[in-house]
């Protein structure tokens, strides 16, 4: 993924195309939201803890709102990649659940892979665009198909 980017300010929306095949969206999916961007000082604050960190990121953090379609079939594609993060972390509870209750250590092992497998199909089931740079009120936007017709040509 991420065939290029898009600068724009806030509010930002996109044309009817989607943004990962580029075919037309009429069918699809209208995604309005929100993306953050956290500039890369916020990670300076893990020197002093997590604490830091989270203050430093609603300190640091841009806000761009934008609506952008999903055709039919990524609209699919996007629903499936959800659920299965949604269960995935769901039996990341039970084997939790299961472990506390039988005292077992193999479970415990399948609970920390359960638990890295839900962070990697909760992070496929994300939404595709990230903010990647911020200046001057303008943000870049990345994460688009290559086929997206309002990227700039070659």
């Amino acid at each position: 993924m991420g065939g290029g980017t898009i600068s724009g300010t806030s509010p930002m929306s996109l044309q009817p195309d989607c943004i990962r095949c580029g075919r037309d969206a009429r069918g699809g999916r209208r995604v309005e939201g929100r993306l953050d961007y956290y500039p890369r000082w916020v990670w300076l604050g893990l020197v002093g803890g997590l604490l830091p960190v989270i203050v430093l990121c609603f300190i640091g953090r841009k806000k761009l709102r934008i609506s952008f379609s999903l055709c039919p079939d990524c609209a699919r594609r996007q629903r499936w990649k959800q659920g299965m993060a949604a269960a995935t972390w769901v039996l990341v509870a039970a084997s939790i659940l299961v472990s506390v209750k039988l005292d077992d250590a193999w479970i415990l092992i399948g609970t920390a892979l359960l638990f890295v497998g839900a962070i990697v199909a909760s992070v496929l089931g994300s939404d595709p665009l990230q903010v990647s740079a911020y200046q001057d009120r303008v943000f870049t936007v990345k994460g688009f198909g290559r086929e997206f017709p309002a990227l700039p040509g070659p």
